[in-house]
C-alpha cells in the first residue's frame, strides 16, 4: 500500500506455518491498509510489538509495526507493549467497529458489535493489557483492527 510516497505491507512471518489467529489479523490490517490511507500513518506510529491472543483457540499472534510494513509472527514475540486478550468473537466484533478521523472517533459503539464490545470490556471478558500504560498503541492497534471510514 502506498500513502505519502510510503510503501506498507502486512506481511506473515511464516506463511506456511501460520496459526489461525496470526492469518485473521494479518487479514483484517492488510483489509484495512488497503482500502484507507489513513492507517498507514496510525501504523507507522506504533513503535513497540502488539500481541493479540485468541482465547478460543489459546493460539497468539505478534505485530510488530515498522515505517514501511508490519509483520505478523506466531505466538508472543519479544515484549509487547500492548496485548488484547479476546474470543473470536470478541476480535470480530472489534473489526466491525466504525472509527472516522483517522481513527480519533468511534462512531460504530452504539452498534451491537460497539456495545458487546463495550460490555465484554467492562465484564473484563476480555482484557487489554498495557490500555493504561500505553494508550496511544493500545487505540491504535484497535483502530487498526477496525474498520476505518473515510
Amino acid at each position: 500500500m502506498t500513502s505519502g510516497g510510503h510503501n506498507y505491507s502486512v506481511s506473515l512471518h511464516d506463511e506456511q506455518g501460520a496459526n489461525s489467529t496470526a492469518l485473521l489479523v494479518e487479514f483484517l490490517l492488510n483489509r484495512n491498509l488497503q482500502s484507507h490511507h489513513a492507517p498507514i500513518t496510525l501504523a507507522q506510529k506504533i513503535s513497540r510489538p502488539v500481541a493479540i491472543l485468541n482465547t478460543n483457540t489459546g493460539r497468539s499472534c505478534t505485530v510488530v509495526f515498522g515505517p514501511e510494513g508490519a509483520v505478523v509472527y506466531n505466538q508472543l514475540v519479544g515484549q509487547p507493549a500492548v496485548i488484547i486478550t479476546a474470543s473470536l468473537d470478541q476480535i470480530l466484533n472489534l473489526s466491525q467497529i466504525r472509527v472516522k478521523a483517522g481513527g480519533l472517533i468511534a462512531v460504530g459503539l452504539r452498534s451491537t458489535p460497539g456495545r458487546r464490545l463495550m460490555r465484554d470490556l467492562r465484564a473484563r471478558k476480555m482484557v487489554v493489557k498495557g490500555l493504561l500504560r500505553h494508550p496511544a498503541t493500545a487505540l491504535r492497534a484497535m483502530v487498526l483492527l477496525s474498520t476505518v471510514c473515510p
